[in-house]
């Protein structure tokens, strides 16, 4: 984030550990740049519409024509801090906080109506097992119905339940 690198599609499949426990992220073909003359050299398209999973973030998807989009053009800092929220919970839980299993139109409604989604959020949350409690706080906050009022980076580094994780 700090070079204006916004990855859109944080989920397990684009993360690795290497030999030394260092994480790395792998697939890059949905990175936002928000540089437009980066994108233009580097020959990434800003607007297109690529897949939606149950990982991307409620702001970047759209219903049209019987069909989901995501845009990644949308893609912000606050959308990866969206997606790294889903990634904390499926890590404790074992499961998905959103399946996209449902039809596309129930999905879109699941996820763009604020009430129907932070309900569905607050009681999977609520469900999180006695070990790990601490860290339902911050995934309410990393998951906050309101991209602008989502952590930062730089918050959620100083949060001491995370912080304490070896």
């Amino acid at each position: 984030h700090s070079k204006k690198i916004s990855f859109v599609s944080l989920e397990p499949e684009s993360i690795i550990i290497d030999n030394d426990d260092n994480v790395r992220l792998t697939d890059y073909a949905y990175t936002k740049i928000s540089n437009s003359e980066s994108n233009t050299r580097a020959g990434l398209i800003t607007d297109t519409n690529t897949f939606v999973n149950s990982y991307t973030a409620p702001e970047l998807i759209s219903f049209n024509k019987g069909k989901l989009h995501k845009h990644k053009s949308k893609g912000s800092e606050k959308s990866d801090i969206w997606q790294l929220g889903i990634l904390l919970y499926e890590m404790i839980t074992g499961n998905l906080l959103f399946n996209k299993t449902e039809k596309p139109e129930d999905f879109y409604k699941m996820m763009t109506t604020p009430v129907i989604r932070n309900n569905e959020i607050i009681k999977k949350v609520s469900e999180i097992p006695d070990d790990f409690k601490v860290f339902s706080n911050v995934i309410l906050q990393l998951l906050d119905i309101n991209p602008k009022e989502r952590m930062s980076i730089e918050s959620i580094l100083n949060i001491k339940e995370i912080k304490n994780v070896d």
